[in-house]
C-alpha cells in the first residue's frame, strides 16, 4: 500500500489507495444492510473509473448483491471471509 487517504465519511468510510500502480478504492460498508453497500460501491466506482474496488461487508446477502452488481458492470468479482466479515474485490 503506497498511499491511503479518506475520500469522505458519512454513511460509511471510503478510502483510496494505490496498489502496485493500480488505483484501488476501499469501501467499509460493515453494519449496513442492502441496498446501502451496493450504492456505496456504485458511487465509488463511478467517482473512480478504472479503479478496482474493495468492499468490506458483514452479510452474505451483501456479498451476493454486490457480486451481481459488479459482474453486471463488467468487473471480475471475488470475495473472502475474514472472521465475521467479508472482503469483496471488484477488479477491472
Amino acid at each position: 500500500m503506497t498511499e491511503l487517504s479518506e475520500l469522505f465519511a458519512g454513511s460509511g468510510k471510503i478510502y483510496y489507495y494505490i496498489r502496485l500502480y493500480k488505483e484501488v478504492v476501499m469501501v467499509d460498508a460493515r453494519g449496513y444492510s442492502c441496498p446501502v453497500p451496493v450504492v456505496m460501491a456504485k458511487e465509488s466506482i463511478e467517482k473512480n473509473p478504472g479503479a478496482d474496488c474493495e468492499i468490506l461487508v458483514d452479510s452474505m446477502v451483501c456479498v451476493e448483491n454486490i457480486t451481481r452488481f459488479g459482474e453486471g458492470k463488467g468487473y471480475k468479482v471475488s470475495y473472502e471471509k475474514q472472521g465475521e466479515d467479508f472482503k469483496i474485490l471488484l477488479k477491472k
